[in-house]
């Protein structure tokens, strides 16, 4: 696959890394987080990241990261891992725009680890090994949000549809979470350290035919529901 490693800005557009195997056999890899200041790492246009022998697609940074119309699909270790929670001083954070699609991984479909705000928007991950989408920033110093936009679908996942582990308010909208194993379709969690932000879901929402809970909520501020 493709493997680079900066001390400065990664920007790519319209990448396919499919079928790459070995020692790795990533299909893409990025890293530029030794830069003397946290550099951005983007990737626009459409992007495919299929059947790979680990992740599709993995990014290591202190710098926003920000991915568009990401396709991750029957990889052997997860669809995509993107990471910048090194530096907690730098609370960057991560945002997916367009349609993404994680399914079919062997273990996580989208895994998200950082200390900044997390946007990610029309999200599918379905029929992934482990959870179809895990999204952590709750070790940040102070309160980042977590926020799903367009219609978002979690279903046929090993553990669970979607888990959100945050310090910050946690907004979700038009999400579809059916027929995952435990511990819910949907585990929202705000509870680390004092927080008292809440969780709010708009639009329509579904949890259904899950092994354990449909939806799971642990907070201790407000929580909005929407047409659940």
């Amino acid at each position: 696959g493709l493997r680079a490693e900066s001390k400065g800005t990664i920007t790519l557009k319209d990448v396919t890394a499919n079928s790459n195997g070995g020692v790795n056999g990533y299909g893409v890899y990025l890293y530029n987080r030794f830069a003397a200041t946290p550099k951005p790492i983007t990737l626009t246009g459409t992007n495919n990241f299929n059947d790979n022998d680990l992740d599709g697609l993995y990014i290591y940074s202190d710098g926003v990261i920000t991915l568009n119309n990401i396709i991750a699909t029957g990889n052997n270790g997860s669809g995509a891992s993107l990471l910048n929670n090194a530096n907690a001083a730098v609370p960057n954070g991560i945002n997916l725009t367009g349609t993404n699609l994680f399914n079919d991984n062997f273990a996580v479909g989208l895994n998200i680890t950082t200390f900044g705000p997390i946007k990610v928007s029309n999200i599918d991950a379905n029929s992934n090994g482990s959870a179809g989408a895990q999204l952590v920033n709750d070790s940040s110093n102070t309160l980042q949000p977590v926020t799903f936009t367009g219609t978002n679908e979690f279903k046929y996942n090993g553990s669970a549809g979607l888990g959100v582990l945050s310090k910050g308010q946690i907004t979700l909208n038009n999400i579809s979470a059916n027929s995952n194993g435990g511990p819910a379709g949907a585990y929202l969690n705000t509870m680390n350290g004092t927080s008292v932000s809440g969780v709010t879901l708009t639009g329509i929402n579904w949890f259904n035919l899950n092994a354990v809970n449909g939806l799971e909520i642990q907070t201790k501020g407000t929580v909005l529901l929407n047409a659940v």
